[in-house]
């Protein structure tokens, strides 16, 4: 799921925080200064909830 939300963000230009704690993925998107949030951010998010439900199976 990983390397699918790499590509995804290398082609939206965009760079996730992604991290392993206590046996959960922690995944942060959009700025950190808390300005909005950008269409391309929204469509990566889209995409990894794709992803998410195709590495669990559920529809």
């Amino acid at each position: 799921m990983t390397e699918r939300i790499k590509v995804a963000a290398d082609t939206l230009h965009i760079r996730p925080t992604i991290r392993r704690v206590n046996g959960h993925t922690q995944i942060c998107l959009g700025p950190q200064d808390g300005s909005t949030i950008t269409d391309g951010e929204v469509t990566l998010a889209a995409r990894i909830e794709d992803f998410y439900r195709t590495v669990v199976g559920r529809p």
